[in-house]
């Protein structure tokens, strides 16, 4: 008994640590991670790896994206590209730093917002409303 227990807490704490977005390859430690609507938000202690979130434009040609972004060690990058994984704007973080900025989609059906961590610890914010 003693060892089920054990098995399904290792189980859910796979689950914890690589869930909570669209997609990506990543582990992250002591995270506190949502995303909703418009709306993605993340800290944790340590963060290696890339997650992504998938935006549907419709008929948008613009991304307008806001982000802060808190970095206590390592380094974070957001990218975000279109479908044919063309880079429409990359931003690298190795300190704090905050800023609002329209991206040009052309006339991309879907883009990527894709966040890379390199042995960070920290937090991000990003708001986005396709315009």
């Amino acid at each position: 008994m003693k060892y089920n227990k054990i098995v399904f807490c290792l189980v859910i704490l796979i689950l914890f640590t690589f869930t909570g977005c669209n997609g990506g390859t990543y582990s992250s430690l002591t995270s506190k991670d949502s995303s909703n609507g418009n709306h993605l938000q993340c800290s944790y202690t340590s963060f290696n790896g890339d997650k992504y979130y998938e935006v549907s434009m419709n008929s948008s040609s613009k991304l307008e994206l806001g982000y802060n972004v808190k970095i206590k060690k390592g380094t974070l990058k957001i990218i975000v590209t279109n479908a044919d994984k063309n880079v429409l704007w990359q931003k690298d973080f190795s300190q704090d730093d905050s800023n609002n900025i329209t991206i040009n989609t052309d006339s991309a059906k879907k883009v990527r917002i894709t966040l890379v961590g390199e042995s960070t610890s920290g937090e991000y914010t990003v708001n986005y409303n396709k315009k």
